[in-house]
């Protein structure tokens, strides 16, 4: 019979203990990392671009605040986006094909009526 002081059998359970914790740190890690999305591709001349390009994990939260600060004039650019959405939603695409085509055959018979002149 061997003796060993209960102090390290308290030592050895905080020892488990901590290998778990960092199994299931090691699992949700895992779990966050397939789970992430990717960051959106913009168009390269815009601020949204640019701010993107830029993003950091030091980045700041003026920083933030600044590249989510909207334009003065954008409750009159979200009415007339809601206006335009409704416009298009209504809108038989077919129909409105149909004016279009009739100016560019007008456009296009144009060159030959004047050359039969």
């Amino acid at each position: 019979m061997t003796y060993r002081p209960s102090a390290l059998g308290i030592i050895d359970d905080l020892i488990a203990l901590c290998d778990a914790v960092r199994a299931e740190m090691e699992s949700r890690i895992s779990q966050n990392k397939s789970t992430k999305g990717s960051l959106p591709v913009l168009v390269g001349a815009t601020r949204a671009a640019t701010f993107l390009s830029k993003l950091k994990a030091t980045t700041t939260e003026p920083e933030l605040d600044e590249a989510c600060r909207l334009p003065d004039n954008w409750e009159e650019r979200h009415a007339w986006l809601i206006q335009e959405e409704a416009r298009l939603t209504a809108t038989n695409p077919i129909d409105a094909r149909r004016p279009i085509l009739h100016q560019v055959r007008a456009a296009n018979s144009a060159p030959l009526a004047l050359a039969l002149i």
